[in-house]
């Protein structure tokens, strides 16, 4: 399975790739939303784990932009965020939502 890991904090993102290789998945790992996008529509991940906390391009734009494209938009997200509930409903205008 591979798994694409968008995450702009080096030291957690090399932390969650080397838990998900430990445990048999295939990871690529990227620091950038625009990038992270690219990457998806270039290599398909099975699943991709997203920081709603990136510079640039935010998390939640990410995940509208790859929901949008047809290439990308059946592929499971999974949102990491170090933002309580509140605090990023108060930061993004948005309630939770599962994607």
């Amino acid at each position: 399975m591979k798994v694409l890991v968008i995450e702009d904090s080096r030291m957690l993102r090399l932390a969650t790739e080397r838990i998900l290789v430990k445990n048999g998945y295939e990871v690529t790992g990227i620091g950038d939303g625009h990038q992270g996008i690219l990457l998806a529509q270039q290599s398909r991940p099975d699943a991709i784990l997203l920081d709603m906390m990136l510079p640039g391009l935010e998390g939640t734009k990410v995940l509208d932009q790859l929901k949008q494209n047809k290439a990308t938009e059946s592929i499971p997200v999974i949102v990491l965020s170090g933002l309580s509930e509140e605090r990023g409903k108060a930061q993004n205008g948005r309630s939770s939502r599962l994607f």
